[in-house]
């Protein structure tokens, strides 16, 4: 009985692993077969594997663009705060000290 209904269930995540890798984008699918263990995925059309590498690769590209977020309010900050601070700077320091800080600022978008 338990094999009859394992080899139901492998039946049934071929088509889903299929039906899943066909809904990737073509970037998504080239970015997950770059994984070290795709090809042990792939060759058994892991679905639920298959799903834990897309779930990993999304939440990769989130973490990346929330710390560009961050890093570009925090440069923002830095500048907004630099010219309310003047700090008695004659007027070609104030200069290179601001266009270094907007250089950042462009760095960081």
């Amino acid at each position: 009985r338990y094999v009859n209904v394992r080899a139901d269930v492998d039946k049934g995540l071929k088509p889903a692993y299929t039906l899943m890798w066909g809904q990737c984008t073509q970037r998504l699918c080239d970015k997950l077969e770059t994984g070290s263990n795709f090809a042990i995925v792939s060759a058994a059309k892991d679905v639920i594997a298959l799903d834990e590498m897309i779930w990993m690769r999304a939440h990769e590209t989130m973490d990346t663009r929330r710390k560009k977020a961050w890093t570009a309010i925090e440069v923002k900050a830095d500048v907004l705060n630099f010219l309310q601070e003047r700090n008695n700077l004659n007027d070609i320091d104030f200069y290179r000290q601001f266009a270094g800080r907007i250089q950042g600022m462009k760095t960081a978008k």
